[in-house]
């Protein structure tokens, strides 16, 4: 742990010498140490998802913060609430203190309470204390110790100024005058001061809340599927599609635009507002301004998703996975080359990522880049040996490089990992390459090893219907059914293409067939709410 928090030390130096007079901003070291940070810190960190959101050293983060203008105040405050006490002390020790029994005290009070200078004493070492601690630790953010720390401060000038009173009226016991105006003018504005950091608050309080609510709805809107609809999370392991909710898309960004309108600066909210456009990705130009836009220039969700990482990248460049999301926004408007550099600058401040590596893999397998491609797919499985979709890739690149030999191993350690799922998901590999033969083979191969698995029939059908083969479609389709009568979704498949073929009849049963089995479904196609075009 000593040594992890040497690097954070000298990045917090690294960045104070780039803005030393005014800082860089309160909080905003999580976000600009990833510029400095240092690649030997992930040998301390090796499975990179945490972020490092404080330099671990209160005043050392001050200085980062607030640069040496911040540093002076913190100082002149610490100096003041700690001197002011040891001129208390040095009176009170010159004082006579008067007996007990001449105090008026009650004798049970007299018993348990300390006298002033004990008092005095104990609270400045709390002070001093906290403050020692937090050269190593942020103590002093958590509620319960920086409560104590301002209510230590608090106890400290009131029992010093009762005993060392600022006013030397006070001392001599003269009348107290009225406040003049410059005291008036003064408490006026810390009033006022203090009333907008209540309403500040609360607001902050709400961009919080409204965040919640906001990336609940994102995560409802874009959740990996496998081919039969279902939820599916091993995305790692076999790779996946995602469907897309618009309707929860849009309740998605009002959230976020009502986070931003309770907090403007919050940039994690900005990024995950470019995150909701970046998956939803409609790119039909228009202006809408339930989605933030303005004037009548009409704009794509890649147009909106730019301008949330904009900003965000002037105020903390490299902040969160911001390079990872460009560079798949670059990739899918087909800027490999761009894409390609926002995944090197992520992959700079996380090599240790299987995903960074794959999705280089995948810009320059795009680009036919067999080569790098084989690499980056390479690293990938260094950090992840149970990655079936990078030894399917890595299997068609070796195939593309001449390597057959290599190819054939890469698919033997596929299909041990994955046994059911290998010659299915190769066919996606070979169909994105462009590879249909290889594909429709991947898909044959796939149920002659298991010729009860409706999946493989399922996704040949579906390949069929993308090359305009509708009768073999309807052959697999059909196989499904026939293997799985409960099958609402391959019913309604096989209804539809009898009526692109013209088979009416056909149709109609299979229509009836579907209906009885699942009638919410079937609504739902008719209904529009369902694209029937896709898998």
């Amino acid at each position: 742990m000593v040594s992890e928090r040497k690097y954070y030390v000298q990045g917090a130096l690294e960045l104070f010498r780039q803005k030393p007079v005014i800082g860089h901003g309160i909080g905003t070291f999580k976000n600009n140490y990833p510029m400095v940070k240092s690649t030997a810190s992930w040998a301390y960190n090796a499975t990179c998802f945490e972020f490092v959101s404080n330099v671990y050293n209160e005043h050392l983060e001050i200085l980062h913060d607030e640069g040496v203008i911040g540093a002076i105040v913190w100082c002149w405050l610490l100096v003041t609430f700690l001197v002011w006490p040891l001129f208390a002390l040095r009176t009170i020790a010159r004082r006579q203190r008067p007996p007990p029994s001449a105090s008026g005290e009650p004798w049970w009070l007299r018993v348990v309470s300390p006298s002033p200078d004990v008092v005095l004493v104990l609270l400045i070492s709390g002070v001093g204390a906290i403050l020692a601690g937090n050269i190593f630790s942020l103590s002093m953010r958590y509620t319960a110790t920086g409560f104590l720390f301002w209510l230590f401060l608090g106890m400290i000038a009131a029992l010093a100024s009762a005993v060392y009173p600022l006013s030397h009226n006070a001392q001599t016991g003269a009348a107290a005058r009225k406040p003049g105006a410059t005291v008036r003018s003064a408490q006026v504005a810390i009033a006022l001061v203090a009333g907008a950091a209540i309403v500040l608050s609360c607001r902050f309080f709400l961009a919080d809340v409204y965040l919640n609510e906001a990336v609940s709805y994102s995560r409802d809107a874009y959740a990996p599927v496998d081919t039969a609809g279902q939820v599916f999370h091993d995305i790692f392991i076999e790779g996946t599609r995602y469907r897309s909710h618009p309707e929860l898309w849009d309740k998605a960004i009002q959230s976020y635009r009502k986070t931003l309108s309770c907090n403007p600066f919050y940039l994690r909210a900005r990024y995950f507002f470019g995150n909701a456009f970046n998956r939803r990705w409609n790119m039909k130009p228009q202006s809408n301004p339930a989605w933030g836009d303005r004037g009548p220039t009409p704009r794509t969700d890649a147009d909106r998703a730019l301008e949330q990482y904009s900003y965000l990248i002037k105020q903390a460049p490299h902040t969160f996975e911001i390079d990872y999301e460009l560079g798949n926004l670059y990739g899918k408007l087909g800027d490999l080359d761009r894409s390609i550099a926002c995944y090197k600058d992520y992959k700079r401040y996380k090599p240790f990522f299987t995903k960074i590596h794959h999705a280089l893999a995948e810009a320059y397998l795009a680009k036919r880049d067999w080569a790098n491609a084989a690499e980056a797919l390479k690293d990938a499985l260094d950090l992840n040996q149970r990655f079936t979709q990078g030894y399917l890739q890595l299997c068609a690149v070796y195939h593309k490089l001449g390597k057959d030999d290599l190819s054939a191993e890469m698919l033997d350690k596929a299909r041990e990992i994955s046994p059911a799922k290998a010659d299915e998901a190769l066919a996606d590999v070979w169909e994105s390459l462009g590879e249909k033969g290889l594909a429709a083979q991947a898909l044959h191969t796939a149920i002659s090893r298991n010729a009860s698995d409706t999946s493989a029939y399922y996704s040949l059908g579906w390949f069929y219907v993308r090359n305009k083969d509708y009768d073999s479609a309807i052959t697999a389709f059909e196989k499904v059914v026939t293997l799985d009568p409960n099958n609402t979704q391959a019913f309604i498949n096989l209804s539809n293409l009898y009526y692109e073929t013209g088979k009416m009849d056909e149709a109609k049963e299979t229509y009836r067939k579907a209906y009885a089995l699942d009638p919410g479904l079937v609504e739902s196609y008719v209904k529009g709410e369902r694209n029937t075009g896709s898998r």
